[in-house]
């Protein structure tokens, strides 16, 4: 009967329980599916990480919102390019955010200096 492991938290905090539970429990001809492949990790590199450890012990990974088969070519080619526009969307986010931040330091300091 498969298991079913589920993280609360972010997929970006290094604070993973679920995950290390998943990884010890895992042996050679295991399939880990996930539903969204954004959820696996912190960053691409993480995601590739995981999935070439997979790989390396003899399991197969299969992500549901992507259509990707690790088994196949063309699921490693398409994780690649995904991953990778995962990671540029969190990358983009941070940006805004850190903009956003600096703006409304800015906006401070010059009320600041007004009164």
């Amino acid at each position: 009967m498969p298991r079913i492991f589920q993280e609360k938290s972010s997929g970006t905090t290094t604070q993973r329980p679920q995950l290390d539970q998943l990884l010890a429990t895992l042996r050679e001809g295991a399939t880990v599916t996930v539903a969204r492949l954004n959820r696996l990790g912190r960053n691409s590199a993480h995601i590739m990480q995981l999935v070439a450890d997979f790989n390396a012990r003899g399991m197969r990974f299969v992500a549901l919102d992507l259509g990707i088969d690790m088994a196949t070519p063309a699921g490693r080619l398409v994780l690649g390019i995904f991953a990778a526009l995962a990671e540029y969307d969190r990358e983009r986010i941070r940006e805004r955010a850190a903009g956003g931040i600096a703006l409304a330091k800015e906006q401070s300091l010059v009320a600041e200096k007004i009164h």
